[in-house]
């Protein structure tokens, strides 16, 4: 399914999207932050009190992705508050992404949440963004994908296993653990790169499309949500 704007089930995670984009500019800017504590989390609202596994975090390498990964998982069997540790897998295969790819030149973001929806279901939320160079742009760097023009597609060929802009099978841009933790647990996720989105809800429906002007990002950015 494609849209050229976006649905109404994709507007809450394309806002989160773009304020963890916000939040980051916010971070490398010279103002401050103030009341960044007292926010009601990424999914504003509809995620109830909220508690932070990670505070918005800045990584630039392998190590800081190694280092954040284990500590995930060390929070995901003790602490006050834990992390589902299959956020550890899906958080090191999108960070990794990120330091790999992005070429980002403020380094990369994460943040993950812990939140309850109106029915009292708890959920986690990842949040992973960078101002780097976008999928699209990584991509076309292997003549084989030299004809993707959109960044809706390339988002979606990224999707697919061992996709990849170098031509190295070892170092593809594929996401594929994060897909099947996605339809395996249900889960509500949306990648945005550029102009272009790919959203898939409840694990199994897929939207992708183009956003508006001024909805788009720089570089790319992905949140997911993970109910228990």
């Amino acid at each position: 399914m494609s849209s050229t704007l976006y649905s109404d089930d994709l507007l809450p995670h394309l806002k989160a999207a773009q304020r963890l984009t916000k939040l980051v500019a916010l971070r490398n800017s010279s103002d401050a932050l103030p009341g960044l504590s007292d926010e009601s989390g990424l999914l504003g609202d509809e995620f109830g009190a909220v508690t932070q596994a990670l505070p918005l975090t800045r990584f630039a390498s392998v190590n800081d992705v190694e280092r954040l990964a284990n500590d995930l998982e060390l929070s995901a069997s003790s602490g006050s508050i834990r992390t589902h540790v299959e956020m550890c897998g899906v958080f090191y295969e999108l960070a990794l992404n990120a330091v790999q790819h992005s070429e980002s030149a403020v380094g990369c973001y994460a943040i993950v949440e812990q939140g309850v929806d109106a029915d009292g279901l708890i959920l986690h939320l990842l949040g992973v963004a960078d101002f780097g160079i976008g999928i699209r742009a990584t991509l076309i760097r292997n003549p084989d994908f030299a004809y993707i023009d959109n960044d809706a597609d390339a988002i979606v060929m990224a999707a697919e296993l061992h996709v990849t802009g170098t031509g190295d099978s070892n170092r593809g841009l594929g996401l594929d653990h994060v897909m099947n933790v996605v339809r395996t647990w249900q889960c509500n996720f949306v990648i945005i790169s550029g102009s272009g989105y790919l959203n898939i809800l409840n694990g199994e429906v897929s939207i992708q499309g183009n956003l508006n002007a001024d909805a788009s990002v720089s570089g790319t950015v992905a949140v997911m949500t993970l109910p228990v």
